[in-house]
């Protein structure tokens, strides 16, 4: 098995900085040689001290197929209290264009109070999913928090939407005694997903002291 890897840096101004990667794995038996590529290109800047932006392309040569994937991301804190970002993917694969769209809010007011809402968008063309959300956090004491949210979820296929699409729900309470001594919390939430888009249709109780 061969390896190679080719990165160059370079920072173009004291805001912008771009990094070049080209990885080759060549594996190779008696029978068969098997070849792995993957080269990218990343853009950083930071036009301001409050926003920041991102960029990459990957192109991908593997045995399943040729891959190429873009993604586009801004950050931008518009104050102390309010901040802004959003991000656009695209995947291109042999078998279909994979597009995802989020952007999101975020407020707070210190320690006490967070408020977020955000978007998100997936379709290959065929299907369609769109979920926007709504959380926040409260700490109306040091001992106290609470925490929920809602996301309200939306699927096409093939221009029909699917009325049973599942909305999420969570709540969360926790309650602390002074120096730690002490830590009681529950949840509760319905139809979460598992962190990588999949939906569990489940309802969880959670209580742990």
């Amino acid at each position: 098995r061969v390896l190679e890897r080719l990165q160059i840096d370079n920072k173009v101004d004291k805001r912008t900085s771009i990094t070049a990667i080209v990885d080759r794995s060549v594996s190779a038996t008696a029978n068969s040689e098997t070849t792995n590529q993957t080269a990218g290109l990343t853009i950083r800047s930071q036009p301001t001290e409050t926003v920041s932006v991102s960029g990459s392309f990957q192109n991908k040569l593997l045995p399943t197929g040729n891959e190429d994937v873009a993604t586009a991301r801004v950050d931008a804190a518009i104050t102390n209290r309010l901040k802004l970002s959003a991000l656009m993917g695209d995947r291109f694969t042999q078998a279909a264009a994979i597009r995802s769209r989020e952007a999101s809010v975020e407020y707070n007011t210190g320690r006490t109070l967070t408020l977020e809402t955000h978007f998100q968008s997936t379709g290959n063309g065929q299907v369609e999913t769109m979920a926007t959300g709504f959380s926040g956090t409260a700490k109306p004491t040091k001992f106290l928090e609470v925490s929920g949210g809602i996301k309200l979820r939306d699927q096409i296929t093939q221009g029909v939407q699917d009325p049973t699409t599942p909305d999420n729900y969570n709540m969360k309470i926790a309650l602390g005694l002074p120096r730690n001594l002490l830590k009681l919390s529950g949840g509760w939430a319905e139809n979460p997903d598992d962190g990588t888009g999949k939906v569990l249709r489940t309802h969880n109780r959670t209580l742990s002291m």
